[in-house]
């Protein structure tokens, strides 16, 4: 008989333990699929209080007097959902220094336990775990049994110190993704910041994240004053995405502007010398596609260097489109490549419209946006503001996309303004020496 016995409490303590197993791994996947903590702190305590048949749940912040329910489960509003002190529940305390789980199957009977405390709080055995992040503890994992004592078995203590595990790795992978996340942002802001008003001059633009929000891209767009009254107006696509790509955005941006303000360089001078910082920063399988232009704001010259970046348009009143394919290679691949000028014309009213690729690349059912359409969209956008502009090419890749783009989309639309008062110098090739630029 007494073997008998033995071998039914070795079979059901095979079964919980089974049982809880199948619920630890029902949590972990249910972890691995977050890196929201808010997200993962409701799902698990709901979970894990569900497999151990607890009444309420809650994760508490440990503060340095209090302990302080962040997420609860199955408890009503009132006691439970208050901060209690840390002196009111000493096994709490024993959990915080064992780092272990910690059991109390009646607290009417625990010394450990401050009876008015949990009288008013109606819990009648409780079990806690500590949930440790980076080496401290900050939070405990409390599952609440209000309608009795509770005999907690060695395969509950068990889950609840694996379930607390799984927790606290999870929350510091998100603090994790959370803090490189605000860096990456704070970065990615600073590579699209634009000025608020530049004379002679109406722009607007969009920076449309893909699907993977995550991660911080590399496209970005620039617009700056030079002397004389030129404008530099950048757009580039840095291959690779999250803080690297982030970082070699950033250099090639402000190459680009440090190199602008050398009175003499060309666009194509400019890109040259972007072209070789890259190569020498970067990794080998790192390049960006650049589109760099210097504008008259007067006369409306435009001089520009396209290093492998999509054709942009200029949207002329009533008249076709114009594109300004690449003439030259993209940089950070080979340390030395030409890179050539060409230059057009910005008549008063007309809208340069800049992006990345991005925009043509979206996929509906495997069939990308691509040029022809991009055209026939545009050919509806004649007369409109830059904002309109930007918004409709967004609205529009956007619902082909099914809102589900694949790639960060960057999109910027200047129009040149007639400017008041009297002429300033403007930008002219210099006939002697057509490889730069003077003014006159």
């Amino acid at each position: 008989m007494s073997l008998a016995l033995e071998n039914a409490r070795l079979y059901d303590d095979l079964a919980e333990r089974e049982r809880l197993g199948a619920a630890l791994n029902d949590i972990s996947a249910g972890i691995v699929s977050s890196l929201d903590s808010r997200e993962i702190l409701e799902s698990v305590v709901a979970r894990a209080a569900a497999a151990m048949e607890a009444d309420s749940a809650s994760i508490c912040e440990l503060h340095e007097t209090a302990w302080v329910p962040t997420t609860a489960w199955g408890a009503p509003a009132g006691p439970h959902s208050a901060a209690f002190a840390r002196a009111a529940v000493p096994f709490a305390e024993v959990a915080v220094r064992t780092r272990h789980a910690v059991t109390v199957d009646d607290c009417g009977s625990d010394a450990r336990v401050d009876p008015e405390m949990q009288r008013a709080r109606g819990v009648r055995a409780v079990v806690v775990a500590p949930l440790v992040v980076r080496g401290a503890v900050v939070a405990a994992l409390f599952l609440d049994y209000l309608h009795g004592a509770h005999r907690f078995s060695s395969a509950e203590t068990d889950f609840v110190d694996q379930a607390a595990a799984a927790i606290s790795g999870a929350l510091e992978r998100a603090r994790l993704y959370e803090h490189e996340h605000e860096i990456a942002t704070t970065l990615q802001n600073a590579l699209l910041a634009l000025p608020e008003d530049i004379p002679g001059l109406s722009f607007a633009h969009r920076y449309h994240s893909a699907a993977e929000v995550a991660l911080v891209g590399g496209d970005f767009y620039d617009v700056f004053e030079l002397e004389y009254g030129l404008l530099g107006v950048t757009v580039g696509d840095m291959s690779g995405k999250g803080l690297d790509a982030a970082v070699m955005t950033s250099l090639v941006k402000y190459t680009v502007r440090a190199h602008a303000v050398e009175k003499g360089k060309t666009p194509a001078d400019i890109v040259r010398m972007a072209n070789r910082v890259l190569y020498m920063q970067s990794h080998f399988e790192q390049f960006a596609t650049v589109f760099f232009a210097i504008l008259d704001r007067r006369d409306g010259r435009l001089a520009y260097c396209n290093a492998g970046h999509p054709a942009p348009a200029i949207l002329r009143d009533g008249r076709e489109i114009t594109e300004l394919p690449a003439n030259s290679p993209l940089i950070g691949a080979f340390p030395d490549m030409p890179f050539a000028d060409s230059e057009t014309y910005l008549e008063s009213e007309d809208v340069l419209l800049l992006y990345t690729d991005g925009l043509v690349e979206a996929r509906r059912d495997g069939a990308l946006f691509g040029q022809s359409r991009l055209a026939e969209l545009l050919e509806r956008c004649y007369g409109l503001e830059p904002e309109q502009l930007v918004e409709s090419v967004a609205g529009a890749v956007d619902d082909y996309a099914g809102g589900r783009l694949t790639d960060d989309l960057a999109l910027l639309a200047v129009r040149r303004l007639e400017l008041p008062g009297p002429t300033q110098q403007k930008l002219r090739f210099d006939q002697t020496d057509p490889g730069h630029l003077r003014a006159e």
